[in-house]
């Protein structure tokens, strides 16, 4: 799996740079070593045998992943791309997360389709579960034309992307997708999910992410009327990224939640 999480991360920064620099200056294999490089090894070889190894201390660097304030980055990078400045190395860090702020611009269609591409949401950069689970729901509001301050979507969307996200960090499901995000965010499934939640949230260990459930969800059903969930601006998000059927969750997902 972490092995797959590099593939993804270094493709989102190879597109990143890309982006930047306006042309293919780093070929993969470089980038590869690029990326093992900005998690403090010699080269993408080492970092694949350390992680078969299960070094636990590799295993925990992957997890954590790399920052532009990380110690080394920015020379790193200037290894690799002579002349990089601080300000463009920021920039590739944005980029190269599913951040909602860098979604715009010539970045957009880029980043959308490649996160269409993407089978397992936890595999792209982030350092903590709660900062991904905030970044891919605001991203989703974000390219929602005119979503951003509807407050009653960006609460359902934290409870299930929280939900999902604790859920496959205990091991409880496969993957989180984009496809399952997409069903719950229907009426009729998240109906059933609040209805559901306190068997659902005794599957998750983390009991702060739970409160933060329970909080996101009780804020939802106070949030001022006139706002509304906008299904139909949301579904057609989801679609760009590859969603095919709002009606159906992986079998996974749908056995854990509602048996």
């Amino acid at each position: 799996m972490l092995e797959q999480s590099l593939a993804t991360r270094r493709k989102f920064l190879s597109h990143a740079i890309d982006h930047v620099f306006g042309e293919k200056i780093i070929k993969d294999r470089a980038c590869a070593d690029l990326y093992a490089n900005l998690l403090g090894i010699e080269s993408n070889n080492k970092l694949i045998s350390l992680l078969r190894s299960q070094n636990a201390k590799i295993i925990s660097k992957v997890y954590s992943d790399w920052s532009c304030y990380d110690n080394g980055v920015f020379l790193v990078f200037q290894k690799y791309l002579p002349g990089i400045t601080g300000d463009q190395v920021y920039q590739l860090d944005e980029l190269s997360k599913p951040s909602w702020a860098s979604a715009n611009g010539l970045w957009l269609n880029r980043l959308v389709n490649l996160l269409k591409h993407v089978e397992d949401i936890t595999q792209l950069r982030h350092h903590f579960d709660s900062e991904l689970c905030d970044e891919i729901a605001y991203l989703l509001i974000s390219l929602a034309d005119g979503q951003l301050h509807n407050n009653k979507a960006k609460n359902r969307l934290l409870v299930i992307c929280s939900i999902l996200m604790h859920l496959k960090r205990d091991g409880k499901i496969l993957a989180l997708r984009w496809s399952d995000i997409a069903t719950l965010y229907q009426t009729d499934y998240y109906t059933k999910l609040l209805v559901e939640l306190d068997i659902v949230t005794n599957h998750i260990t983390d009991r702060s992410a739970v409160n933060e459930i329970y909080r996101y969800s009780n804020k939802e059903l106070h949030a001022l009327e006139n706002y509304n969930t906008a299904i139909p601006e949301f579904n057609q998000v989801f679609k760009k990224l590859g969603v095919l059927s709002f009606s159906q969750l992986s079998t996974d997902v749908e056995k854990l939640l509602f048996g």
